[in-house]
This record gives structure tokens, sequence and C-alpha cells, in this order.
């Protein structure tokens, strides 16, 4: 673990000073923008917020060499990032969010991925900041107050320009064996399933979502979240030590109408599912069958070693990020390449980006024109080897 706390240090600084020049971009876009245009500032915020998290996803995907298995049906997986989506997981570890934010990655939901969190998180220096921007919703975990927080909320998302993902972390806590005996205790005094694998959801918060929410949120993803017993439970410091690990991460999408029309039966419908994930979660622990969905191929390749430090400059940090921002503007009209965007990663990869190329890069998307595709290759290609030459 020294090597963790010798790479905290490097880092750290990179993102600290590249993540105060993003907020001091978002600041001037909130002042000189947002009052003209409430949804020009969240579409530009959205490439520039980006430019932040990437650095986080390259922590995670690249660095921490996290191989996250995504299962989810074929139907779903082609419809992620297509559409409005509330979020609900079980909350397992410290990274958890971490590794939301890396599937939204993929998707192209990254910079409009929105979250309920505790109001202490927006005095996070870089981070917590952004957040703030970008419209997360901030809770003091007191129902008086947090009424009125959350339709405030969600009123605001009515005419977001852009599809968005609302995650919420419905158990209200991470999971510890401590906390699975307190919810043990509490499930058998009011005579509900007694949970192992999973606490009791506090379905206020998520009751408040749909019901306000149902209207022009079409979907709920329900995410679970898996550590295989034979690796260790993924954490900040073995990231940064680079000890690799493997969280396997499950996607059901539910349509709304599936939902009950009363509080109570949303509140119900919520229970049924953390039960059902508990059961599933079973069947894991014994037989090693992560539900029904189909393993998907998400993009999160083990690369090979990171540059050197001495590679891991502020300037070439914001720069990489930037071409890919280049690439949504550029390429977007022509049509996604989740391939090309899953090596946007901000400290560039020194001598590496030809053998990513090789790795299947540009496949064809549904519906696509090959000269379409072609066109959008050309562009790939040159936004990458650019970014070769900003590094070298």
């Amino acid at each position: 673990m020294v090597f963790a706390v010798v790479a905290i240090l490097p880092i750290g600084i990179l993102f600290f000073v590249s993540g105060f020049i993003v907020n001091l971009i978002q600041v001037v876009l909130f002042i000189f923008v947002r009052p003209v245009s409430k949804n020009v500032f969240r579409r530009i915020n959205k490439i520039v917020s980006e430019l932040l998290l990437l650095e986080l996803i390259w922590l995670v995907d690249w660095w921490g060499n996290l191989k996250i298995e995504l299962y989810a049906d074929d139907d779903a997986l082609e419809l992620m990032g297509q559409e409005h989506a509330l979020v609900i997981c079980n909350h397992r570890s410290d990274i958890d969010w971490l590794v939301g934010l890396t599937i939204a990655q993929r998707t192209g939901c990254l910079g409009s991925t929105l979250a309920l969190i505790k109001k202490e998180a927006r005095f996070l220096p870089i981070i917590g900041w952004s957040m703030w921007f970008s419209g997360y919703v901030f809770l003091e975990r007191n129902w008086a107050k947090d009424e009125e927080t959350l339709k405030s909320g969600f009123k605001q998302l009515e005419d977001f320009p852009m599809p968005f993902w609302l995650a919420l972390f419905v158990e209200g806590t991470r999971f510890t064996q401590e906390k699975l005996q307190v919810a043990q205790e509490f499930a058998s005094s009011r005579g509900l399933p007694i949970p192992r694998n999973v606490l009791i959801p506090r379905t206020k918060g998520f009751v408040a979502a749909v019901t306000h929410l149902r209207s022009f949120v079409p979907v709920i993803y329900d995410c679970t979240v898996a550590v295989p017993k034979a690796h260790p439970a993924p954490t900040l410091l073995r990231i940064f030590a680079r000890k690799s690990s493997v969280i396997k991460f499950q996607i059901k999408r539910h349509s709304m109408e599936e939902l009950p029309a009363t509080t109570d039966g949303i509140a119900q419908w919520c229970k049924e599912v953390f039960v059902n994930k508990d059961a599933m979660l079973d069947v894991y622990n014994a037989k090693n069958i992560f539900g029904e969905e189909k393993l998907q191929d998400n993009g999160c390749y083990i690369m090979v070693n990171p540059p050197p430090l001495r590679y891991c400059q502020v300037i070439p940090m914001l720069v990489y990020p930037g071409l890919m921002g280049s690439y949504f503007i550029f390429c977007r009209s022509i049509g996604p390449c989740n391939d090309c965007y899953a090596y946007s990663h901000p400290i560039i990869r020194v001598r590496t980006f030809y053998a990513s190329i090789q790795v299947s890069m540009f496949r064809r998307t549904k519906g696509e024109t090959s000269s379409s595709m072609k066109c959008r290759e050309k562009a790939c290609y040159l936004l990458l080897r650019v970014g070769n030459n900003v590094a070298s």
C-alpha cells in the first residue's frame, strides 16, 4: 500500500489543478450563459464536467485495472444513453459510484448522470462543486426539509435537454455486516423478510422520485452489484495501489408503467425488488450464477502499464479530454462511437494508442451506412493521432 500513498500525491495534484480549471469554466458558464439559456448551459456543462469525470474513469478503468462485468439484456443495453432513467442500486463498497460513472461513460451519459446525495458532498472541493453546477440533488436526511428539496430538484429535470440518469441508493448507506445485523433485527421485529445480502430500502425518497418523475422519465434501471468471492472487495486504496479487482454489475430495465399508482404500492414494489435482489445474490453466492441477463462487452479493456508519471502533466491531462469533447461535437451528427469514446482517458496513453485501435475499435452501429462509418472512423483516428503527438 506504500505505492498507493506515493501515487495519491501526483494524481491528486493533477486532479485538483485541472479540476479547479474546470470549476472556473463552470463558474463563467453559470454567470454568463445560464441566465440566457438554462439548456444551453446544461449542454455545455455536460461536456465540461466530463473533462473532470473522465479523470476518475481513467483512475478506475486504466490505472486501477478494475474489471467490470456488465450483465444486461441486449434490448436494454441498446436503449441506455437514449432515454431518461431513474437508477437504483444496492450499495456494496466505497467505489460503487465510480463503477456507475464508468457504465454511464460507456453509454454516453457521463456528463448527464445525476444523483441524490447528502448535502455535505457539495462542499467537497472540485468534485462537489462540479456536482452542484451539474444539478445534483443534495439532501439533509431530514424528511421535513428534504421533501421540498426533492420536489424542486425533480421539477428542474422536466425540461432537461439530454438523456439523463438520476441515481438513488435506496438503502441509504453502504453495506456492512454491522448494518446488516441491525437491518435483520428491524425486519424480524416488523415481520418483514430477513435480508442476507442487502439492507432494507428506505422508500420515501424512491416514492417521491417515482411520483414526480414518472410523467417524463420512462424507465427504472434496477442495478445489482456483487463482488466474486475469489476476489478482494475493491476500495479506493486498492485502486491507487493498482491492485486489480472484479465487480459484477447487473442492470434490469423496468418501465415506469409497471409500477403501481399509489404511494404504498410504489414503496412495496421497491421492497420486493430488494427481496428479489437478495434472493438472486443468494443464488450467486451458492452457485456462482449471476442472474439471467447476458454478459455484455462494455468496452472495459485492461490496458498495458500506465505511462510514467513524468508524462502525467496538467496540459496533456486537459488536452486529451478536450479532444474527446471535440469528438462529441464533430462526430455526434454522424453517429455514436462508444468504442472510440471508451478510450477517452484524460491522461494520455503514451505509446499505447495504436495497440488500442487494433482492439476492434470501429464497429458499425445499427442502421449506420458504410460511408458515415468511414467518415467517423477518420475523425476518430485523427483525434487519437493528435492526442498521441501531444503526449510524446
